[in-house]
């Protein structure tokens, strides 16, 4: 029987433990987000209301109590106007109730956060928002929201200001220089030209802002398939007005979904062609390396 080499043997053991932290993780991850998942167990006010002239179940302004498999709806007045049993399963709400007749009516889930539940029976659409958190957003809208300042378009102030940053950077990397005789300052000048060529575009030309734009939708449109798949994965726990600003469930899949894209990306070539591109565009216009 042929004896493994040392280099060998290390490797398979440093795969083995690999493959059993990767389990481990995965085992705390799934576990984490079983303990997180969706709860509908709380109050909630009807916000409104689609296609339900007939057989109406709610009302504008009515509140809906779900605790423990039982369910209240309470008129404007606070009074009971109906109760019985709910059984809540993935995305199927069925009312099993006691008064004022005895009727089972089913509805479907279609969106299930911390501050919003929406469902549907047949056409007709009721939308409820977190009762709890809109009797507290009024002192947080007083305290908290500031006003949004216009922008004041271009003036000798704001001209003033962008050079002066520049300049800013321009000498704090000279500052940081190894070697600062070196440094070839007609790139630097036509760096800084093409920026503001770019920025004037951008602002001014329409075809250069509507191609932009449309750059800018295509990474929104990325942004809202990563935001899906992280609600779908970690549900309420993506609601900053109820758990704050979290890094693991905000920012995190974010990163893995762009590098796992980056990495198709790259394995179909087209981020090759595309670093190509742009940097035989910066030899011609700055005369420096593609690198």
């Amino acid at each position: 029987m042929r004896k493994l080499p040392k280099l060998e043997m290390r490797f398979l053991n440093d795969k083995h433990l690999m493959k059993h932290f990767l389990l481990a993780v995965t085992a705390i991850f799934f576990g984490i987000a079983s303990v997180l998942a969706q709860d509908i167990n709380r109050t909630w006010t009807v916000d409104s209301l689609e296609n339900t002239s007939q057989n109406r179940l709610f009302s504008t302004s009515e509140t809906l109590e779900l605790k423990d498999g039982a369910f209240k709806i309470l008129a404007t007045d606070a009074n009971e106007r109906a109760s019985g049993d709910y059984l809540h399963q993935n995305n199927l709400l069925v009312f099993y109730f006691n008064t004022p007749i005895d009727t089972v009516r089913k509805f479907k889930i279609s969106v299930k956060t911390d501050s919003s539940l929406v469902f549907a029976e047949k056409n007709a659409v009721y939308t409820f928002k977190n009762h709890d958190l809109q009797v507290a957003s009024p002192a947080t809208e007083t305290t908290n929201t500031s006003p949004i300042i216009p922008s004041q378009g271009f003036s000798f102030g704001s001209l003033r200001r962008g050079i002066l940053g520049m300049i800013s950077l321009i000498f704090i990397a000279f500052l940081f220089s190894s070697n600062r005789k070196a440094i070839n300052w007609k790139t630097v000048g036509l760096g800084l030209v093409f920026q503001l060529v770019i920025a004037i575009g951008v602002l001014k030309i329409a075809f250069i802002k509507t191609a932009f734009e449309f750059i800018g939708k295509g990474f929104i449109a990325i942004l809202g398939f990563t935001q899906a798949g992280s609600e779908f994965l970690f549900g309420g726990m993506l609601d900053v007005n109820s758990f704050g600003f979290i890094f693991a469930f905000q920012v995190l899949p974010t990163i893995i979904f762009f590098s796992a894209l980056t990495s198709v990306l790259f394995y179909l070539g087209i981020i090759q062609k595309a670093v190509k591109g742009m940097g035989l565009l910066l030899t011609k216009i700055l005369g420096i390396s593609r690198c």
